[in-house]
């Protein structure tokens, strides 16, 4: 019985944003592909495979992160694994307006680049590159997405790479880190969390995920 009523009540509360989702992909043109079906062929401990990030969730987290830590005008994110777009595509029409990420499967990258042809889309940086070779490349942006891009030595890999540049360039940093599988690896990085959001996701039944919030130590 409270199978079926939690069956129920994440329908109840899960369907207007979903339907609200499938009616923007009809109005998308013809070509546009956000759909979460390319392997990227990497091993476990270069990447995960391609999650689908809920925009209605992301949307979330960003009215948490935009009222308590960072004004909106402020951001200026950097998507760690951008896949096919979807969430820079979002966070543009959210009103952010310094945007970049980075994407290595050659996949991957190349779907992006049709779908922000086809979307009419620019003034997005995506590299395609490693994330842990970036360098400088990252200097400008102050807020990074991670939907559990990595294994443990790769992460601390990144992360290097996010110090170095708060180093050069001297600025508060924020860390979006959903289902944080090496949130240990970020503690030892000097990152201090400041909150930890358990949010119900549309894409994943009876199991919130789970996002930190860290912000590196000045």
């Amino acid at each position: 019985m409270m199978l079926i009523l939690g069956k129920l009540g994440h329908f109840l509360y899960w369907f207007p944003f979903r339907l609200k989702e499938k009616m923007a992909k009809l109005r998308l043109p013809a070509g546009v592909d956000f759909k979460d079906d390319l392997d990227i062929g990497f091993d476990s401990e270069r990447g995960y495979g391609y999650n689908v990030t809920d925009v209605h969730l992301f949307r979330r987290v960003m009215r948490h992160l935009t009222r308590k830590h960072l004004p909106l005008d402020q951001v200026k994110l950097f998507d760690v694994g951008a896949g096919k777009g979807a969430l820079l595509f979002e966070t543009k029409k959210l009103g952010v307006s310094v945007l970049g990420g980075v994407e290595l499967s050659d996949k991957m990258f190349a779907v992006y680049q049709k779908n922000a042809e086809l979307l009419k889309i620019d003034g997005i940086e995506l590299w395609h590159d490693d994330a842990t070779q970036l360098d400088a490349k990252i200097d400008k942006y102050n807020t990074f997405f991670l939907f559990n891009p990595f294994g443990e030595n790769i992460m601390r890999s990144f992360l290097d790479v996010v110090v170095r540049s708060a180093q050069r360039v001297p600025r508060k940093i924020f860390l979006l880190y959903y289902n944080p599988t090496c949130a240990a690896v970020v503690d030892e990085a000097g990152f201090q969390k400041r909150d930890t959001l358990n949010i119900p996701s549309a894409y994943r039944y009876g199991r919130p995920l789970t996002i930190l919030i860290y912000e590196n130590k000045l």
